[in-house]
């Protein structure tokens, strides 16, 4: 016993609706497509390059106070100050990773 679904009186209700689904289903998913590719494509901004520059700068400087703490066996003092340093490094790696996306 062999059915045959082209032959049935349902098929020609189902067929065009079946049509419509897959036809939705593709224009949603191309349109799903198209949406990420436009957020990949986004231009990110540009560096804030002075601000960066500033931190640099201070960075250095306090990297040279703790150098010449410890030479002087001012150890407490030059740990004092390389958590400072160590913040700076920590805001300047924010700075980078909340302009660009990405480290």
């Amino acid at each position: 016993m062999s059915y045959n679904f082209e032959k049935s009186p349902g098929h020609d209700a189902y067929v065009p609706r079946l049509e419509v689904e897959l036809v939705m289903d593709l224009d949603r998913k191309v349109k799903c497509g198209r949406e990420r590719l436009a957020q990949e494509l986004e231009v990110t901004p540009p560096l804030p390059i002075p601000t960066l520059l500033v931190l640099e700068e201070k960075i250095k400087k306090l990297l040279e106070q703790v150098e010449t703490l410890g030479e002087a066996s001012k150890v407490d003092e030059a740990e004092a100050l390389m958590r400072k340093v160590l913040m700076g490094f920590l805001s300047r790696i924010q700075m980078y990773d909340t302009t660009t996306g990405h480290l």
